[in-house]
């Protein structure tokens, strides 16, 4: 299993986009791009950085050069398939920052429905695979089970991984030449990624109560064992990861 903090191959233009592949998984894609991970991890941001520079990208949606789209990292997603791509790049962000996220919006359950994968679908994704032990999951460890499962998910498919804190304009400009755009170097990176730094694609209230001593918290009181579980597995895949605060 390879580290991402460890990278086998690092660009020269950017120490930002970890590569573990030097081929690509395809080069007979119907589309040039696709970005996945798990939800909250800033999908929305890198199609519209990329569609202002002029390569149109979707967000959970397919446009001219590919999509930024969680649900691509799924095994049982019919809409969107990995080999349909050139290039695929999985999108990282902290398990906690993702979680206050979730907070802030009230994001449910009900979303796998509407996503284009069933909801027996999904779960048949999650690590814990039972989806009945997903059902007795406290809210908070039922979304560190997607983020676990959709980036370990990604991780397979993709050939480099990036962070969401690390966005910046060099971390596109990086992107851009790994999915084998023209005129790169002519864009206005630093603007672009201006811009678009504070886009987010829910409305949210700001809610930071997540730390991991919360979580060990709420884990102990649970009624079920699983909670502890899936927070000690977080724990170690935020580590793989790369982050250290974990």
């Amino acid at each position: 299993m390879i580290k991402l903090n460890e990278p086998v191959i690092v660009s020269k233009k950017s120490k930002k986009l970890r590569c573990w592949r030097n081929s690509t998984l395809s080069k007979r894609g119907k589309y040039d791009l696709l970005i996945t991970g798990s939800g909250y991890s800033s999908t929305g941001f890198f199609a519209k950085a990329f569609t202002d520079a002029g390569y149109p990208l979707g967000h959970e949606m397919l446009k001219t050069h590919g999509t930024s789209d969680w649900k691509g990292a799924a095994r049982h997603n019919q809409k969107i398939h990995p080999f349909q791509f050139n290039h695929v790049v999985l999108l990282l962000r902290h398990p906690l920052k993702v979680l206050n996220s979730w907070y802030g919006t009230g994001w449910d359950f009900g979303m796998w429905r509407g996503s284009g994968l069933t909801s027996a679908s999904f779960r048949k994704e999650m690590v814990l695979q039972d989806v009945n032990l997903f059902e007795q999951l406290t809210g908070e460890f039922r979304l560190l089970e997607s983020w676990i499962s959709l980036s370990l998910l990604g991780e397979n498919i993709a050939e480099c991984a990036m962070h969401s804190e690390d966005i910046g304009g060099d971390l596109l400009l990086d992107l851009c030449h790994r999915a084998d755009f023209e005129d790169c170097d002519n864009k206005d990176w630093q603007s672009i990624d201006k811009k678009h730094a504070n886009s987010n694609s829910h409305n949210k209230q700001k809610d930071e109560r997540a730390t991991w001593e919360y979580l060990e918290g709420l884990a102990s009181n649970a009624s079920n064992p699983f909670d502890q579980i899936v927070l000690s597995h977080a724990r170690r895949i935020c580590l793989h990861f790369g982050y250290s605060d974990c």
